[in-house]
């Protein structure tokens, strides 16, 4: 059944609501269909709410009409964390970290909802590698000045901040303010303390951690041949119970790749 079929059969069965319409306008938007979901929003303003105006940014987002996106972000007569947030990780994926950056001065200088952790991922993970991880810091002191503890999500792509700013100090500092590790901020520690050349100290990390994974043997093995150290990457693959294609490949390429001979 067609999503305007849909549609016209919740009419028919009971009066038109507010759950009724976001409904049909998330399953024109998973269609595809954006011209109808924008259709039916406009014909229905006395029945849309935030939800409503959420649901059709990020469906014009996910089809990659920024322009209309952002547009009607500038229409929306309320706005809460959910929208500000759709914002910055919609210009995230398209790659447009310079309107993220003003997103989010925005956001602290006229929005009413404080950034919460997810703000805070998706910023981060948006300026690694470029020119706007000088801000990694900045964030990181906004972070506590708000008062936001630190989870797995956004104490991880911190410290891949700190590690693109070769800051192993301020990797180590974010480690230790993460209240629930899970394995993913200790490989990203490896991999950090690795890619400062501190292979000793990834070594302990990698001993002490209450849990392991593929990748946290891989980032081992790939640390010690990117430091060229490659006795102590066969050491630790030949450990290894269970090898999988990326251990392989690792230890296979690593003569080829580390100048040590």
């Amino acid at each position: 059944m067609s999503a305007l079929r849909t549609f016209a059969l919740c009419r028919q069965i009971s009066p038109l609501s507010t759950v009724n319409l976001n409904k049909t306008i998330n399953t024109f938007i998973g269609h595809g269909n954006l011209e109808e979901a924008r259709k039916l929003f406009e014909q229905s303003p006395h029945l849309t709410n935030i939800v409503s105006w959420n649901s059709l940014i990020s469906g014009y987002f996910k089809h990659n009409n920024t322009q209309q996106a952002q547009y009607l972000f500038d229409e929306m007569p309320q706005r809460d964390v959910i929208s500000w947030n759709i914002m910055l990780s919609g210009y995230r994926n398209a790659n447009n970290p310079d309107k993220v950056y003003r997103c989010l001065l925005h956001m602290n200088r006229y929005g009413d909802d404080r950034p919460n952790g997810l703000t805070f991922a998706v910023v981060i993970s948006s300026f690694l590698h470029i020119d706007f991880k000088h801000l990694i810091p900045q964030l990181h002191g906004l972070l506590l000045r708000l008062g936001i503890s630190l989870n797995v999500f956004v104490g991880s792509a911190l410290m891949r901040g700190y590690i693109d700013l070769d800051d192993y100090k301020g990797l180590a500092r974010v480690f230790d303010e993460i209240v629930d590790k899970d394995v993913t901020p200790w490989n990203v520690l490896i991999l950090g303390y690795m890619k400062s050349g501190f292979t000793s100290e990834a070594q302990r990390a990698f001993d002490i951690m209450p849990r392991r994974n593929f990748f946290t043997w891989s980032t081992l093995i790939n640390g010690y041949i990117e430091n060229e150290k490659l006795n102590e990457a066969r050491y630790v693959f030949d450990k290894m119970s269970e090898k999988d294609v990326v251990s392989w490949t690792a230890i296979i390429r690593g003569p080829l790749s580390c100048p040590c001979g």
